[in-house]
């Protein structure tokens, strides 16, 4: 507050200003009287300086005034300060936002022109008088603009356009003399007022071109004898005193204040301080509208008491802020200190050596190949020269933190007990026998050396759902290895795989090296998942930066970007899934040892629902085997009529499905009983009340010390099992009511197929299915030589299949013609060959010797053999070739109930290897020419 105080005035004399001369030539002094120039010399020591440059003392002596520059005008004498005639009629200048009082100099800037002429004027002719009246209320761009101002120059008021309406002031104002007139730097006068004493509005005088308004003065009148007046009196000055002890800044100025002799009139008093106070515009209007003395004083009085209690509150909240850095800046100290003792008595060691011998540490007893070690040992030499604060610092910092952390020479203790290992394996999965098979003959090549062999790199490829990436952590735990698992589906960042160069911000390694110093092992088993979907980009090709790390000749030297150093990859056993091998990287396939999971067959399924699939829903819903029983019929029913699919995710999710609904049920029954049992409960009298309190608190049994251990659920109570005399049973009955209507509704989309429809097998990333081949008669044509004969093909047909069903054409022509001679149906006719479902594209060469039967069937009007299923690819000669996917067409043919397969001769060694759980109760036919293919179709029908 003192302080906005004393910028008014160093704004007011401390810029160099050009005065004003517009009038005339000469510049002029005026002279102020002995009281005035006491009072104005007094009111500068309390603002703690010499006056202001503009005030120039013309003697020494008491009786001596003070002379000043108003700028160019005819010399007059000024009256002093108590001598000031009583202007009849005085100029309105508004002030914006805080009010002048007596005995204080206010800065306000002129904008307006009519305004600037006036104020001139006054001064040219000698009579620097105004009158001072606070405005009422500003808008919010006077605002706006105000608190810019205050910014840049103080708070010095803004007067843009001069109000020609006295409702716009306050009635009570200050008769303020023009102390300074000067040249405002960013337009317009700025003018130094000094207020005198209190005038009231009476009425508006004139408004063109500014406001002139008839005032009366208001002079101070009091009985100075007052007891009263002289106890305010006191109690101001006691209070002004006392904020002394809070502002320690403006000491000196407030001492030659208070001991000033112009203090001695009452009401000046009160006015000086409530100025001094950080009132706002209002209470300080209040003031200036208060003429009793008495009242006057005892409003600036509670002014000041506020003023105190706020520099009370300023100086506990500096007390408290300065106790807490002192605290902080002593407990800074005193660590420094303890540093400085510890370091001299070597019991600790500064930041930089802690963080190196750490390293050295994390170092200890590793095999660090040759080359990472040299490399170690610079990075430790220039952290010890480097800045903590250099960015340098924490770049090697973090990369030292890599290379000691790395697992080098630490391995994993093998497992090379078979039986052991077939355990886990067949503890979480059911089937995969060629997985099992692989990872056991791998335990047994290292029992027989003696030694872990060299990492190899082994692809499962198969459908969804069938195991591939869950087995991963199976062959962990059998190998007694660390096991990790990344995804490079989607991956276009060559970087995810070596590693960032170390010069980029935020750099790391690969997910190779990553994955070391997680496992913390140089032998972990990593799953490199869904690799036939990695992708490329802008930013490198992936699959090409893993030919080095799935190469056994080259990942025992594998630089990761980051590093920069070898380091050894041979002991990894890297496992890669695919759906499917086609759009893997030729390169990369060749590196790869190829393992196919076929899908499941029903009996597999089933199995697999009753072993592992039910016993997780158990206990993912919270439910035992005396609250509910799924019948074997059911589970077989659900393979059947819902859960097709090669995998056996979609089972889960039904069996799930049937476990969630069961527990619903039995809550809501369990609740239904509860309800039942408090409605009826106030009929049975109290006895009856606390054995019914006994027998529902007998529901609930807290969960025992071992049960807490058994599981991470922190249940404080748990429903005692049974909850129902009899468990819920799930049958062929009632399954619709946990899953739905059944999403298949035969086993087969034909009984029994009729003429020109064939069964065919096929093969895609989800497994096997059934394909059937239509061909119908779209169009007639009377004679031998109809010109619309032939055939075209639906069924979102791919460009080989498209092809192949020329050949098949082409066949069928030439079989019929070879075995009736006289059938011209193909020269008569147009057909139409149809294969569903069209909404999902179809390609491969494997449907030849289906279409060509579907064409002959219809040619002859003869239906195939019952149940009967084929696939194979056709020759313009006839010969049939061999097709891929021999376990996933029979696995598919079983799904659809079909009994009699022909498969391409040369698939006859695929067909012996497969299981014979999956051959059993099939008739199967291997042939080479469409010949044998024909007699089993028809010939075998006809008899």
């Amino acid at each position: 507050m003192l302080r906005r105080r004393c910028q008014w005035l160093r704004l007011a004399s401390g810029s160099r200003r050009a005065s004003y001369s517009t009038m005339h030539q000469r510049p002029r002094q005026f002279n102020i009287g002995s009281s005035s120039a006491r009072g104005i010399r007094s009111f500068s020591r309390m603002l703690g300086g010499p006056p202001p440059p503009w005030l120039q003392a013309d003697g020494s002596g008491p009786g001596s005034g003070i002379d000043f520059d108003i700028g160019e005008g005819p010399r007059n004498q000024l009256v002093g300060t108590g001598d000031i005639p009583n202007f009849p009629h005085l100029l309105a200048v508004q002030l914006p936002i805080r009010p002048l009082i007596p005995g204080f100099l206010r800065p306000i800037v002129v904008q307006d022109p009519a305004l600037e002429e006036a104020l001139s004027t006054l001064l040219a002719q000698g009579n620097p008088y105004v009158g001072a009246f606070l405005e009422k209320s500003a808008t919010e761009n006077d605002i706006v603009e105000e608190d810019e101002h205050k910014q840049q120059h103080g708070e010095i008021g803004i007067i843009k356009e001069a109000t020609k309406d006295i409702s716009d002031l306050h009635e009570v104002g200050m008769l303020a003399q023009i102390s300074r007139l000067s040249v405002n730097v960013e337009g317009g006068l700025q003018v130094l007022l000094q207020g005198h004493r209190r005038v009231k509005i009476e009425e508006a005088v004139s408004t063109d071109p500014v406001l002139q308004v008839k005032v009366e003065h208001i002079r101070p009148n009091f009985d100075k004898n007052s007891d009263m007046i002289k106890a305010l009196t006191n109690e101001i000055l006691s209070t002004m005193r006392e904020i002394l002890n809070f502002n320690p800044l403006f000491k000196e100025q407030l001492h030659a204040f208070l001991g000033s002799a112009d203090l001695v009139d009452p009401g000046r008093l009160a006015d000086v301080a409530a100025g001094l106070t950080n009132a706002d515009s209002e209470e300080l209007q209040e003031i200036l509208s208060i003429f009793d003395v008495e009242q006057r004083m005892n409003r600036a009085l509670l002014l000041l008491k506020k003023e105190l209690e706020l520099s009370k509150l300023q100086q506990e909240i500096s007390r408290k802020v300065e106790e807490k850095v002192s605290e902080n800046h002593r407990k800074f100290l005193l660590q420094e200190q303890l540093k400085n003792i510890k370091r001299e008595l070597g019991v600790e060691k500064d930041d930089k050596e802690t963080l190196v011998q750490k390293f050295r540490d994390q170092i200890g007893e590793k095999d660090v190949p040759k080359d990472a070690m040299e490399t170690i040992e610079e990075e430790l030499a220039k952290l010890s020269s480097l800045e903590q604060a250099s960015s340098e610092f924490n770049v090697t910092r973090n990369y030292l933190d890599w290379l000691t952390g790395l697992p080098w020479g630490i391995h994993s203790e093998e497992n090379f007990d078979i039986t052991k290992a077939q355990e886990v394996l067949d503890r979480d999965h059911y089937g995969l026998e060629d997985v099992k098979n692989r990872i056991l003959e791998f335990i047994a090549v290292g029992k027989l050396l003696g030694a872990v062999p060299q990492g190899k790199i082994v692809c499962l490829v198969g459908p969804p759902g069938v195991g591939k990436t869950s087995i991963g952590k199976s062959i962990a735990d059998a190998l007694n290895r660390e096991f990790y698992r990344f995804s490079v589906g989607g991956l276009f960042d060559v970087a995810e795989i070596k590693g960032h160069r170390r010069t980029y911000v935020g750099a790391m390694p690969g997910k190779l090296i990553q994955c070391l110093k997680k496992t913390g092992t140089s032998n972990p088993v990593v799953m490199i998942d869904e690799i036939d979907k990695i992708g490329q980009g802008h930013r490198g090709d992936p699959s090409s930066a893993l030919l080095e790390v799935l190469d056994p000749s080259q990942n025992g030297s594998f630089m990761d970007h980051y590093l920069d150093i070898p380091v050894d990859l041979s002991r990894v056993l890297f496992i890669c899934t695919a759906n499917m091998t086609e759009t893997i990287p030729g390169p990369l396939a060749d590196r790869m040892e190829f393992i196919r999971l076929s899908g499941y067959i029903m009996q597999e399924k089933i199995e697999i629902a009753k072993s592992y699939l039910a016993p997780n829903a158990l206990k993912e819903t919270g439910l035992t085997k005396e609250d509910i029983h799924i019948e074997d019929d059911s589970i077989e029913s659900l393979v059947r009529w819902y859960c097709r699919e090669a995998g056996v995710r979609n089972l889960q999710k039904h069996i799930n499905q049937i476990y969630r609904k069961a527990a619903l049920n039995l809550v809501r029954d369990y609740e239904k009983k509860e309800m039942e049992a408090k409605e009826s409960s106030p009929e049975k009298g109290d006895t009856n009340t606390s054995k019914l309190k006994e027998s529902l608190m007998s529901l609930f049994v807290n969960s025992s010390e071992d049960e807490k251990k058994e599981s991470k659920d922190d249940r404080s109570k748990a429903l005692k099992r049974p909850l129902t005399s009899s468990p819920i049973k799930v049958t062929t009955d009632n399954l619709r009511d946990y899953v739905g209507k059944p999403i298949f509704t035969s086993d087969k989309l034909y009984e029994h197929t009729p003429v020109g429809v064939v069964m065919g097998l096929a093969f895609n990333q989800l497994g096997g299915a059934t394909l059937y081949i239509e061909a119908i008669i779209s169009d007639v044509q009377e004679g031998k030589d109809g010109k619309s004969a032939g055939m075209h093909c639906t069924g979102q047909l791919g460009d080989v299949m498209r092809e192949s069903s020329q050949i098949a054409y082409t066949v069928a022509k030439r079989t019929l013609y070879d075995r009736n001679p006289s059938n011209d149906f193909f020269q008569r006719n147009s057909l139409h060959m149809h294969v569903p479902e069209g909404a999902t594209p179809k390609d491969g060469p494997s449907a030849g010797i289906t279409m060509v039967t579907a064409l002959l069937s219809l040619a002859m009007n003869n239906q195939v053999k019952k149940d009967l299923a084929m696939t194979g690819e056709i020759t313009l000669t006839g010969r049939v070739l061999p097709i891929g996917g021999v376990k996933e067409k029979t696995i598919a043919a079983r799904r659809e109930l079909a009994k009699t397969l022909i498969f391409p001769k040369a698939n006859e060694k695929d067909f012996e290897e497969l299981p014979e759980v999956i051959r059993e109760g099939l008739e199967v036919h291997f042939v080479e020419t469409y010949d044998e293919v024909y007699k089993i179709a028809f010939e075998t029908e006809k008899e």
